[in-house]
């Protein structure tokens, strides 16, 4: 696999060298929420009973199991913006506005599920084809009020290496049992708020914040890796 063929994702190196199995790359600072020390050294002690849960460098070259319909929704973005890029990701719709702000809301009613594939490409606003793969244009993150995860979140925003906003509010990750390589190489990403996230039925968390070498602040306040 070469750089060209996948765009700008490096998530084809964390499965390749996949001994590491939960790491957070953060470069000084503090955390004004609690001490990053003591959270982040939780999520590596149970890094290590999620090490054998490897994904195959076969299976990145694979056709991805059960992938999201990236089908273009003919709606304007939110806001007002230019619609660059939309589609639908279970039953939820995103739309990628010419700012870069990717938003996930439910496409119809109050509430839409939505789940990634098991291996790179996760969703399909990182497709690996050029004129799909939107990693690089990607700034900013809105899910709006009545997202379910369902299962596997995996790899939801990773490489997304431009990315330093990200709003979860609407997020509800009570059924979800997967958060592997949930923000990979986000590399831009200084700060962000974990705390409103359920992770009661989440069994892996392997590599969630790998590569990420700007992070200096991290709210994980309530985290449960009970079952990881």
């Amino acid at each position: 696999m070469t750089k060209n063929r996948h765009g700008q994702f490096w998530c084809e190196a964390a499965h390749t060298l996949w001994c590491v199995a939960l790491s957070v790359a953060l470069i000084g600072g503090g955390v004004p929420t609690m001490a990053l020390a003591e959270g982040l050294e939780e999520l590596e002690q149970v890094s290590g009973a999620v090490a054998e849960e490897e994904f195959p460098a076969a299976a990145l070259d694979a056709a991805p199991e059960g992938e999201p319909s990236a089908g273009v929704l003919e709606e304007a973005a939110p806001d007002g913006a230019n619609t660059l890029d939309s589609g639908i990701i279970g039953t939820c719709k995103w739309t990628l506005d010419d700012e870069g702000v990717l938003t996930i809301e439910p496409r119809s009613g109050n509430e839409g599920t939505i789940s990634t594939n098991k291996s790179y490409p996760y969703t399909p606003w990182a497709s690996r084809t050029t004129s799909d793969n939107h990693s690089k244009e990607i700034t900013s993150v809105v899910i709006r009020p009545g997202v379910k995860a369902s299962g596997s979140i995996a790899g939801l925003f990773c490489g997304l290496i431009n990315l330093t906003s990200v709003d979860l509010s609407g997020l509800d990750t009570t059924d979800a049992t997967s958060m592997v390589d949930m923000f990979y190489n986000c590399r831009n990403l200084s700060s962000i708020d974990l705390s409103g996230l359920v992770t009661s039925n989440v069994q892996s968390m392997s590599s969630m914040f790998t590569s990420c070498q700007k992070l200096t602040s991290i709210d994980i306040q309530g985290f449960d890796t009970s079952k990881v």
